[in-house]
């Protein structure tokens, strides 16, 4: 996926996007701390929509120069740790890992 990059990621990045994100999180975390969660948490519509729109008109309440720069934060907080990212995997080895015969291997198991 190197070299494949969309330049316009972040300009996708809104207050709607960050308002879904923090109201699955907030969705997970509560079932997690009821003991509700189970191997597949349900985030759908019916369970999450009051926190959604609870989250939006919080958004709203913000003078919109505290909202740019909340995302603004948000946005170079990513931007810092995919490049942080990026370099972790430029230190993985670009050879190819040595096949070693299956009869060998299963011995050893």
């Amino acid at each position: 996926m190197r070299e494949k990059r969309n330049s316009k990621f972040f300009n996708n990045i809104n207050h709607v996007f960050i308002c879904l994100v923090a109201a699955a999180m907030q969705h997970c975390l509560k079932e997690l701390k009821t003991g509700e969660a189970t191997e597949a948490v349900e985030f759908k519509y019916e369970t999450a929509a009051a926190t959604f729109y609870h989250l939006q008109n919080t958004w709203g309440l913000y003078d919109e120069k505290v909202r740019t720069l909340i995302l603004a934060n948000i946005k170079a907080n990513l931007r810092t740790r995919i490049g942080e990212f990026d370099k972790k995997a430029e230190m993985e080895a670009s050879d190819l890992c040595a096949v070693v015969e299956g009869e060998s291997y299963i011995s050893e198991l």
